[in-house]
């Protein structure tokens, strides 16, 4: 990923009458790539780590909205580019217990992956609701329209270094590590994540994962 910003900014040095759309483009590349670098970054660290302690994290209760808001803006030169359209439907009473720093890396790693997986200019939903069969858990939905989880894979794929086969062979980048560091995240929180898709390119993929709610009665 340093090779990429290298190369877009050696392109910007050297080409001496590039138009403001293209300088745009570039720009937009070498930040995205720095972003997936600094996240990259985040989860080699945590993945050094053969346990997350609960007693390091630092809970309290969040508004659920502000913190996706927050996590979206920091995409926000991605989606322009791209013309993304970011649909958020959580209501503004939504609370949950968790550590607000790990919080946002979920959602980044999640909202990256949605980037990541499915074509420019199709949408990605971010919804949340309070689970309906355990009214004490918050339930979070990422979905987008992309090549979609075969079903046969969808437990798999949150493993530590596991990728899909066709993103081996394509121009996809990616760790493997994202969704093994997303879910030791959401258990060591209390909740748990997993993934629906019929595996149909066009259809996407739901990306859910469950928290506390300020009534819970789980010590954190």
């Amino acid at each position: 990923r340093l090779t990429i910003v290298q190369g877009y900014l050696e392109l910007l040095g050297e080409m001496e009458h590039i138009d403001a759309k293209t300088r745009g483009e570039f720009l937009n590349k070498a930040r995205r790539a720095c972003d997936e670098l600094v996240l990259l970054q985040a989860n080699i660290m945590d993945a050094s780590r053969l346990q997350f302690e609960a007693a390091s994290l630092n809970c309290s209760s969040i508004r659920l909205k502000e913190i996706c808001t927050a996590v979206i803006d920091l995409f926000e030169p991605i989606t322009l580019q791209e013309r993304r359209h970011v649909i958020v439907n959580i209501p503004d009473s939504i609370v949950v217990l968790a550590d607000e720093t790990r919080l946002k890396q979920v959602l980044r790693n999640l909202f990256a992956n949605a980037l990541r997986y499915s074509p420019q200019q199709t949408p990605i939903y971010i919804t949340a609701v309070i689970d309906k069969q355990d009214p004490s858990m918050v339930r979070v939905n990422l979905i987008d329209r992309g090549y979609g989880v075969p079903p046969d894979k969808q437990e798999e794929i949150f493993d530590r270094f596991v990728r899909l086969e066709r993103d081996m062979h394509g121009n996809t980048r990616g760790s493997g590590l994202g969704l093994a560091i997303t879910r030791q995240l959401v258990e060591v929180m209390h909740g748990t994540i997993w993934v629906e898709s019929s595996g149909v390119k066009g259809e996407g993929s739901t990306f859910s994962f469950t928290l506390p709610t300020t009534t819970a009665t789980t010590t954190l």
